[in-house]
């Protein structure tokens, strides 16, 4: 019996997208059913974001749409069973992006993005803090002094660059975006979507 090739599977996120804290469990869901790994990328929805990040209700006057997102948000994640809090304050997550490359090359990345997601939607950090991004790195198995030389001399800020001109090159514009064999799914989709796709790309169905 001739095995099917696996399909590529890349996730375009942001840790401070709440829609990309559902797609984590899509994530685990295609990688449990397939064999895979799924490969995550970098994609920074509010780059210009100062580095203390913006206040919740600055954030929320500037667009007001957010308010009706937010409550979208946490529908979806009770639908998973992910605990979810308002925001206090919309982060930067560029140098959490940093250090959660460094995360991968030490196969903890998904370590990084559980306790990550955890602290800024749980626990209401900012993780575009140099102290909360440590904390988080040591919470999920790195070591410390690699961690701030990550912070310090942006070790991996080249890996990141990568991440967004990719994005970019093949035109993705939201996160989370799903690239399965370079075929984008927009959002958190049902896991039964990202397998039909999948399934279609191998040839699993007509």
């Amino acid at each position: 019996m001739t095995e099917v090739a696996k399909v590529p599977v890349a996730l375009f996120s942001d840790y401070v997208c709440p829609f990309c804290y559902v797609a984590k469990e899509r994530a685990a869901q295609l990688e449990e059913a397939y064999g895979i790994e799924v490969v995550w990328k970098a994609f920074e929805l509010r780059s210009l974001a100062p580095g203390q990040g913006l206040p919740r209700e600055m954030q929320h006057n500037g667009d007001p749409n957010l308010k009706h997102v937010g409550k979208m948000a946490r529908t979806c994640a009770e639908e998973v069973c992910l605990p979810i809090g308002d925001h206090v304050i919309y982060s930067n997550s560029r140098l959490a992006f940093e250090v959660g490359a460094l995360a991968e090359d030490h196969k903890r990345g998904n370590e990084f993005r559980d306790a990550l997601f955890e602290a800024y939607f749980v626990n209401k950090r900012d993780i575009g803090e140099r102290e909360v991004i440590l904390d988080i790195a040591r919470a999920a198995g790195l070591d410390e002094t690699d961690a701030e030389r990550c912070l310090d001399e942006h070790t991996h800020a080249a890996r990141v660059d990568a991440d967004l001109a990719e994005a970019r090159d093949i035109g993705i514009t939201g996160a989370p975006t799903f690239m399965i064999g370079g075929f984008p799914v927009v959002g958190a989709q049902p896991i039964e979507s990202l397998r039909f796709v999948y399934d279609k790309l191998t040839n699993k169905i007509g």
